[in-house]
């Protein structure tokens, strides 16, 4: 957790961690998680309807987005919103809640990513 976390932080975690968020997204076709993912790869949070672990993809995708920032900032580009990784078997949605955390999709190929983006946006933005 954050030391000392200003009030909208305290309140995006809050609407990220509540179970509306994560069923709603688990509603969606395609969608087989939801993960919330401190910046240093701990799992707060975690809805997998398969068998994958939560804690090694929290780990691996926390190193994945750190690596990705760091040469960011090499071309100057400051400001991660969203990372998308495809594979054959799973695609991971990565978006950054700028409040020290991230929130993952783990989807099947063939899922509808606007219908997912635009929920993980309406869910992460009410603000």
């Amino acid at each position: 957790m954050l030391k000392n976390p200003s009030p909208k932080i305290q309140s995006t975690f809050k609407d990220l961690t509540s179970q509306k968020v994560f069923l709603d997204l688990l509603k969606t076709e395609g969608v087989v998680g939801c993960l919330l993912v401190t910046a240093d790869g701990i799992s707060i949070q975690t809805r997998i309807l398969k068998k994958y672990d939560g804690e090694m993809i929290s780990a691996v995708l926390s190193a994945i987005v750190d690596s990705i920032k760091k040469n960011m900032a090499k071309m100057n580009v400051k400001t991660l919103d969203q990372i998308l990784i495809e594979t054959r078997e799973l695609k991971f949605l990565i978006q950054d809640t700028n409040a020290g955390y991230y929130f993952v999709v783990l989807a099947e190929p063939g899922c509808n990513l606007g219908l997912i983006r635009f929920q993980l946006h309406r869910a992460y933005e009410k603000k």
